[in-house]
């Protein structure tokens, strides 16, 4: 039993390893993709007139698959422009003289971030947040299949003591 649970838990870290590697790959691809269009949203920043220019650029980078919310932040993690679940919503400080940073717990998913420029008074980063969702459903799939498997083992058990026990009586 003991090397079941080692077994059990070493599944559950690697699906868990797993899924994070494929969030980042997905974060850091979303992040590379929209560069551009960050770099373009920059100086809209500072303009009276560029905020309902800005708000369509960042509607289309919102509309990728794993997004919860999107903004462009300042060096002091100031949201200039965001958009999303929890936009209003603090994001988690990091460290303002790295190109790129992340995963950070934030209250809404988990954060990475790209610098995309400069603005007035400082470099901007563009910053997503990735849904946690897909850590939980994975983490449930596996006690799920791990449950079902020892429920198979224990009756697979009692068939054969069953068995076993009518040849001697």
């Amino acid at each position: 039993s003991v090397l079941a649970l080692i077994g059990a838990w070493l599944v559950l870290q690697e699906t868990h390893y797993a899924a994070l590697t494929e969030q980042r790959n997905a974060a850091q691809a979303i992040l590379a993709r929209y560069l551009p269009a960050g770099q373009a949203l920059t100086p809209l920043i500072d303009q009276p007139d560029g905020s309902k220019k800005s708000q369509q650029i960042l509607q289309n980078m919102f509309e990728e698959a794993g997004l919860v919310r999107i903004a462009l932040l300042d060096m002091d993690g100031r949201p200039r422009m965001s958009m999303g679940h929890g936009a209003r919503l603090d994001w988690p400080s990091f460290a303002i003289n790295r190109e790129m940073f992340g995963p950070l717990d934030s209250p809404v998913g988990t954060t990475y971030g790209q610098r995309v420029g400069f603005s007035d008074d400082g470099p901007i980063w563009l910053v997503v947040d990735m849904d946690d969702k897909p850590f939980q459903l994975a983490r449930h799939r596996v006690w799920l299949v791990l449950s079902i498997t020892t429920l198979i083992t224990l009756l697979l058990l009692l068939v054969c003591l069953h068995i076993y026990s009518r040849r001697w009586i």
